[in-house]
C-alpha cells in the first residue's frame, strides 16, 4: 500500500527530531569521558574550577562529582522533550489527515470532538461515514503518546483518570501487539512511571509513533475520493503556473499526474479521468 502526498514531510520531522537525539547522547557521552579523566579529588573541586573555559560555568555551581545526578535530570526531561515535540508532529499531520478525508469524501456527518484527540476524531469520521476504521491497536497507541506528552508538559506528578483508564483496558492488549515479531518493539504499556522516559522506551515510543502513522496514512490514503485526489494532484503541480495548452502539453500532464497517482498513493488512474483536471487548472497562453 503507498501514502498520501501528506506524510512525507511529517516523517522526516520526527527522523530529523530522532537524530537531534543521537546528537544529544553523543554529546552527553563525551562529557562523561572527560569526566572518567579527572581523579576522585579533582572530582570534589566546582564546575567553575574545572571547566573554566565554559561561559556558563557559573550557572552550575555543583562540585563536578554531583553532576551525575544533573545529567540524570537533564536526560529524563530532554527524553521527554524530545517525546512532546515528536508527538506533536503526529498530531499536526493527523489533523491534516482528519481535515484531508472529510474534505475529499465530503463526509458531514461528523465534527471535531476535542475530547477525542485527533486519532480519535479519525476514528469516529470513518465509522460516522460507515468506512473502514483503523486497527485499534494503532489508535489507542497514539492516545498513549498523547497522554504520556500531557503528563510531561503540564507536570503531572501522578497518573491521571484518563491514563489509567487506558492502561488498565488497553496496555496488556498493546503489549501483546507491539511485542510480534513484525512489530518487534520491546515497550510495556503498564508502566507507571509516567514522567520519567528512559532511553531505550524514547527511541521505541518514536519507532512506535512513525509506525502508526504510516499505517494511518496508508489506510486513509485508500479512503480518498479518487477525483479529489487528481484535482489536489494537480493543483499542487500546475495551479498559478503559466503554460501553453496544446495535446503534446496536456499527455504531458496527465502522464505525471498518472505516474504521481500511482507512486505516491497507489492509486491507478486512467488518462479519461485525469484529463479534465489537466486542462482547467493553471495559467494557459495562446
Amino acid at each position: 500500500m503507498a501514502n498520501t502526498p501528506l506524510i512525507a514531510s511529517h516523517i522526516e520531522r520526527i527522523d530529523k527530531f530522532n537524530d537531534q537525539l543521537w546528537y544529544y547522547l553523543f554529546a552527553t557521552e563525551e562529557l562523561n569521558n572527560q569526566l572518567q579523566r579527572f581523579t576522585d579529588a579533582a572530582k570534589q573541586n566546582y564546575v567553575e574550577d574545572l571547566f573554566n573555559n565554559n561561559q556558563f560555568k557559573r550557572r552550575i555551581h555543583v562540585r563536578v562529582s554531583s553532576l551525575s545526578s544533573h545529567q540524570r535530570e537533564n536526560k529524563n526531561l530532554t527524553f521527554g522533550a524530545y517525546i512532546s515535540a515528536c508527538y506533536e508532529i503526529g498530531s499536526k499531520y493527523l489533523t491534516l489527515a482528519y481535515n484531508t478525508l472529510k474534505s475529499f469524501n465530503n463526509i458531514l456527518t461528523h465534527n471535531w470532538d476535542s475530547s477525542l484527540g485527533p486519532e480519535g476524531n479519525i476514528q469516529a469520521l470513518l465509522q460516522s461515514a460507515g468506512l473502514p476504521s483503523i486497527n485499534r491497536n494503532y489508535i489507542d497507541t497514539i492516545t498513549y503518546l498523547r497522554l504520556r506528552r500531557n503528563h510531561h508538559t503540564h507536570i503531572n506528578d501522578s497518573i491521571n483518570a484518563p491514563l489509567q483508564s487506558l492502561i488498565t483496558s488497553s496496555a496488556a492488549r498493546l503489549n501483546t501487539f507491539w511485542r510480534q515479531p513484525r512489530n518487534a518493539v520491546n515497550l510495556d504499556f503498564t508502566r507507571i512511571l509516567i514522567r520519567s522516559f528512559g532511553q531505550d522506551e524514547t527511541f521505541q515510543l518514536i519507532k512506535v509513533l512513525r509506525i502508526c502513522l504510516q499505517e494511518m496514512d496508508e489506510n486513509i490514503a485508500a479512503l480518498l475520493n479518487k477525483n479529489k485526489v487528481i484535482e489536489y494532484i494537480v493543483m499542487r503541480e500546475y495551479d498559478g503556473k503559466t503554460s501553453r495548452m496544446n495535446s503534446y502539453v496536456l499527455q504531458q500532464r496527465v502522464s505525471k499526474v498518472k505516474n504521481i497517482c500511482r507512486t505516491e498513493l497507489g492509486l491507478n488512474c486512467t488518462d479519461v479521468e485525469i484529463d479534465p483536471f489537466a486542462r482547467a487548472i493553471g495559467i494557459f497562453i495562446v
